[in-house]
């Protein structure tokens, strides 16, 4: 008898969060972030879509039930202190803190974030 594993129709489309805890550990000692920055991080954490997007700072908000314009500060500060990304699509997740698709798109995720900075 031969046992397959399914996947349910949500793990198909969205492949299990990869956190690179040593990065995020780095990270968070040399920039950290507010209460309130820790507040948002961890609420998009819990949201990383494919490819590490996350929902702007208006869901977030209200989410949180924090004001917008302070949940826009913490994303400000986050793509200042690399925690987030934003391209012409919005906003993800560094693919060095984690990651949420396969290792071919993290790869070029991170070559396009070097492109950008480069």
């Amino acid at each position: 008898m031969e046992i397959t594993e399914t996947k349910t129709k949500d793990e198909q489309y969205h492949p299990s969060l990869r956190i690179y805890d040593h990065v995020l550990a780095d990270i968070s000692r040399e920039r950290p972030l507010t209460t309130e920055g820790y507040r948002v991080f961890l609420c998009l954490l819990g949201n990383v879509g494919s490819k590490n997007r996350v929902p702007g700072p208006s869901e977030i908000a209200a989410i949180l039930k924090m004001q917008r314009q302070n949940v826009w500060k913490q994303y400000q500060q986050m793509v200042n202190d690399g925690y987030l990304v934003k391209d012409e699509n919005g906003y993800r997740i560094h693919p060095f803190i984690c990651w949420r698709g396969s290792d071919g798109n993290r790869d070029n995720a991170i070559i396009k974030i070097l492109c950008l900075a480069g």
